[in-house]
């Protein structure tokens, strides 16, 4: 008789950065030592924390969407100061 192989769980990690929304993910592909896990995009990194897969798609998808939500309202406010400058001095920009 075959036996089925259970697929393996995919874990996200999760660390700080120094830019909106001020952590970074990618897909964990090797785990080591000292808290260090390995990932494609970024080497070795040590993460604040290590989701499965589900959970950690569900929440890339809020901080997306909530980093577009912030870019559009900087987007606006910057447009809103474009006009303003407009009307208080005389050269062009």
């Amino acid at each position: 008789m075959k036996t089925e192989k259970k697929p393996e769980t995919v874990y996200y990690a999760f660390w700080r950065y120094d830019q909106f929304p001020y952590v970074l993910w990618a897909k964990v592909v090797e785990t080591a030592g000292g808290g260090y896990v390995k990932t494609n995009e970024y080497g070795g990194i040590i993460p604040m924390t290590i989701i499965p897969e589900k959970k950690a798609l569900e929440l890339i998808k809020k901080l997306q969407q909530i980093k577009n939500h912030r870019q559009n309202i900087l987007d606006g406010a910057n447009h809103f100061a474009h006009q303003m400058l407009k009307l208080v001095v005389p050269w062009k920009f």
